[in-house]
């Protein structure tokens, strides 16, 4: 028996050449393989591929028609009533979302600031806007001019100093009706200042107090009813007293 010197494998004596790798055999006999002896694979040997080993496909594969790839680890299904949202559809913003200004938009400008007018004591007479109204009817607009002039007195009177010129205007109003307008418009604004220096929020109502005008012609009477209310809260804030409802 002789064992092939290359890969151990056993042969006939008369044998020259191993039945296994082909390599020469001698003449004598050689020892036989170690009992933990494994031949040396071929050159051409390749490991057999794992358990879940798939091979590549060709360049040219094109999956079947309908076929949809597994889904990922940890996928769920949709639920069975589950209906996709319509097109254009956007999922409701999250509390306290606040969308971005539009291009070109400009936050509007800050009131005016003022320095805190010291109170000088002055309290002036508290006025319903409807009795106004009705005494200014009654007496064919008279009433509502002496208003307008002791509106204008609580304004300079309150904030200490001759903010506008009673009087004057009074008068302007009078005998140049477009006058008037300027006088509410003039009223407005020192209102707001003097509630602005009491820490007051006023909101100024002149274009209003015009586009009533225009619409309805009774911008006059809304006006009155809303300076008045303005100085009734006013002298509450002054007296030191809670505001009430006018």
């Amino acid at each position: 028996m002789k064992y092939c010197p290359n890969c151990n494998q056993p042969n006939d004596d008369a044998t020259a050449f191993c039945i296994s790798c082909a390599a020469t055999l001698g003449e004598t006999d050689n020892p036989p393989p170690p009992p933990d002896f494994a031949p040396p694979p071929p050159p051409d040997f390749a490991p057999p591929p794992p358990p879940d080993f798939a091979p590549p496909p060709p360049p040219d594969f094109a999956p079947p028609p309908g076929y949809a790839p597994p889904p990922p680890p940890g996928f769920a299904p949709p639920p069975p009533d589950f209906a996709p949202p319509p097109p254009g559809f956007a999922p409701p913003p999250p509390p306290g979302y606040a969308p971005p200004p539009p291009p070109g938009y400009a936050p509007p400008p800050p009131p005016p600031q003022y320095a805190p007018a010291p109170n000088n004591g002055y309290v002036g007479v508290r006025r319903s806007g409807i009795t106004v109204i009705l005494l200014s009817i009654v007496t064919c607009g008279i009433y509502m001019y002496w208003w307008y002039y002791q509106t204008m007195e609580d304004i300079n009177k309150a904030s200490g100093e001759q903010r506008i010129n009673s009087m004057g205007l009074l008068l302007g109003s009078i005998f140049c009706p477009p006058v008037a307008l300027y006088m509410l418009y003039i009223i407005d604004k020192n209102l707001a200042r003097i509630n602005y220096e009491h820490g007051l929020s006023y909101k100024e109502n002149f274009i209003f107090w015009i586009l009533m005008t225009i619409v309805c012609g009774v911008g006059s009477l809304i006006a009155t009813f809303q300076i008045t209310n303005a100085f009734n809260v006013l002298w509450d804030i002054r007296e030191g007293v809670t505001p009430q409802s006018y």
